[in-house]
């Protein structure tokens, strides 16, 4: 009987399936080969091809364990509603939006045959099919995650997690407000109706979201008050509501201070909310934006029914308002909870005038250069 090779693996008869056996990272792995002996060598065959298949994959990064195998994308996307779950702690509504999206091609498949080429026709065939660049992103942006999650559980081997690129965004909004826009719109508001002309306001001196503005409430505020008047203080946005997870600190001084004051004089006890109606949370106001939007020569909505001024635009605007105010990169993106500098770039995109003053302020370093650093050697005379 000739002497089995040591690392070759061996099978074994279990309920007349071949089970394969052999080792991986100094552990002994036991698998289904999922063929049946029916007594022909054949069947013993194709065993020990599987057999060959596994050993040689072992030990190496592209060697899935057994139990990987079998994860399918549908345990992928409880893993991550799990993790949401548990993290975000709020609902997972929004996430199974875009889930659904990728169950419309992914649906029934194992994780390991989702593989870079898969996710990239995924991309372009919902791009086809009319979806914007930025909801594309955020789809294979919640597989990604899904991945990540997994790999975090154990579940996943790292090495086989697909390249999940996402399409570049060149439908990306480019619609700002300078601050003389932005005072026009909100004077036009204030008109209307002063509550909803304080929450773009705070919006646009903050960079907060709208779900984050709206959900202020007084426990959130640490202030000095004085003779009935906010005179100092700060407010946190818990990370449990912010996007990006991490809590938001800013401190009440100038213009802010000045919205929370007026906020402050009109609230009720009854209401912890800082924005409100008579009691009740300011939730919408579209009527209230459209016509201060309209005034201002904003209003109206694009081809794809989508408003030409919209509430996220206040954020982008609050960044290149701080950017062109001389704010370094580092603190804006801490103050907008922007984590990445690709993230960041997509708000702060830069117009004409940018182009304008980067080339006045090229002219006048070349109007006054200065002396020479570097300065040619002087030949000896021979």
């Amino acid at each position: 009987m000739n002497k089995r090779e040591r690392g070759s693996g061996s099978l074994k008869l279990r309920g007349g399936i071949f089970w394969l056996r052999y080792q991986h990272a100094g552990t002994r792995v036991e698998e289904s080969s999922g063929i049946r002996d029916d007594g022909t060598e054949t069947a013993r065959s194709a065993a020990l091809r599987l057999l060959r298949k596994k050993t040689k994959l072992a030990d190496t990064p592209a060697f899935v364990p057994p139990a990987a195998a079998k994860l399918t994308f549908e345990h992928l996307c409880e893993m991550l509603r799990a993790d949401y779950r548990r993290k975000a702690n709020r609902s997972t509504g929004k996430l199974d939006a875009k889930l659904n999206h990728l169950a419309e091609h992914f649906a029934g498949a194992k994780a390991v045959s989702i593989t870079t080429k898969r996710v990239t026709e995924y991309a372009d065939a919902r791009l086809a099919s009319g979806a914007k660049c930025a909801t594309v992103n955020l789809e294979l942006a919640a597989l990604r995650r899904a991945f990540r999650v997994a790999v975090e559980l154990d579940e996943y081997p790292a090495s086989s997690v697909p390249k999940i690129t996402t399409p570049d965004p060149k439908n990306a909004r480019r619609v700002f407000l300078d601050p003389a826009d932005a005072e026009a719109f909100m004077a036009e508001l204030r008109q209307r109706e002063s509550v909803v002309a304080d929450v773009v306001e705070l919006a646009l001196l903050s960079t907060l979201r709208r779900e984050n503005v709206l959900s202020l409430a007084w426990p959130m505020f640490s202030l000095t008050v004085e003779r009935g008047h906010i005179v100092g203080g700060s407010f946190t946005v818990p990370g449990l509501k912010t996007k990006n997870g991490d809590p938001v600190t800013l401190p009440l001084t100038g213009r802010l201070l000045a919205v929370i004051d007026r906020r402050w004089q009109v609230r009720l006890d009854a209401c912890p909310f800082v924005f409100h109606r008579g009691g009740r949370p300011v939730v919408m106001f579209e009527a209230t934006w459209d016509a201060a939007a309209e005034a201002i020569g904003r209003g109206g909505r694009g081809p794809e029914g989508k408003r030409n001024l919209t509430f996220h635009d206040l954020r982008r605007s609050a960044a290149r308002i701080l950017r062109r105010a001389g704010v370094d990169t580092l603190t804006i993106m801490a103050r907008g909870g922007w984590k990445t500098p690709s993230m960041f770039q997509r708000y702060s995109i830069t117009d004409e005038r940018d182009q304008l003053d980067a080339q006045a302020a090229m002219d006048a370093a070349m109007a006054s250069p200065g002396s020479r650093k570097v300065v040619p050697l002087t030949r000896k005379a021979s």
